[in-house]
């Protein structure tokens, strides 16, 4: 056995490779551990102040009563220095919209979720839900009446674009609502159906369209 001495001590130069092994493995766990535990912080943490972001979107579209506002001019709104103290109290953090894309996707997520009319094509408003019947009612127009044919269709169009493997549930979102307006039944049993199929991505985008479907709370 080799022995040395240190300060007159003796000291055993040799490492137990077992012991070794075992502290390896654990650094490395608590490493992966702090790692993944850091980066699920900050995801959640940027999941919180991006949900924050869409609503003091709706709070500055609320607070203009109906009116307008350009897509450039509320992303001004939005990052204003003076706007910091809301940007604090609904993101729990000072959130800007840095991007182009990152701003888009965000007012897209409002529109998918029915809280914003498009004006234009570069102006939203807050929505405000009407009676059915008050467009037809003030405009004179006559309703829409939907033969068989046109739910036959409606359905036709919605089975094939469900089959069609480049589909996402945001390019399908129309369709979907308008062949559940005309026959509910058909158009959930489709659903229905494609939840059943083996193709995870067709799974997922039937969901996402039930999700769409199901009533706003």
């Amino acid at each position: 056995m080799d022995i040395t001495s240190i300060f007159g001590m003796p000291v055993k130069r040799e490492i137990d490779i077992g012991h070794l092994l075992t502290f390896v493995t654990l650094l490395a766990g608590f490493l992966w551990w702090l790692y993944t535990s850091i980066r699920e912080w900050r995801r959640a943490a940027r999941k919180e102040a991006e949900s924050g972001a869409l609503r003091l979107l709706l709070w500055l579209l609320r607070e203009r009563q109906g009116a307008p506002l350009t897509l450039t001019e509320l992303r001004t709104v939005f990052n204003a220095p003076e706007l910091r103290s809301k940007r604090l109290a609904y993101c729990k953090t000072n959130f800007l919209f840095k991007a182009d894309d990152e701003f888009e996707r965000a007012i897209y997520q409002l529109d998918w979720e029915g809280k914003v009319d498009f004006v234009g094509a570069q102006a939203i408003a807050f929505r405000v839900d009407r009676q059915p019947d008050d467009h037809a009612a003030t405009s004179g127009q006559r309703r829409f009446a939907p033969t068989r044919n046109d739910v036959d269709e409606a359905l036709r169009i919605l089975h094939e674009a469900l089959r069609n493997p480049e589909a996402d549930a945001w390019k399908l979102r129309d369709i979907a609502r308008t062949a559940y307006a005309l026959a509910p039944d058909e158009t959930a049993a489709s659903l229905r159906t494609q939840m059943k199929t083996g193709d995870q991505k067709a799974q997922r985008v039937a969901l996402e369209l039930i999700g769409e479907l199901l009533p706003k709370a």
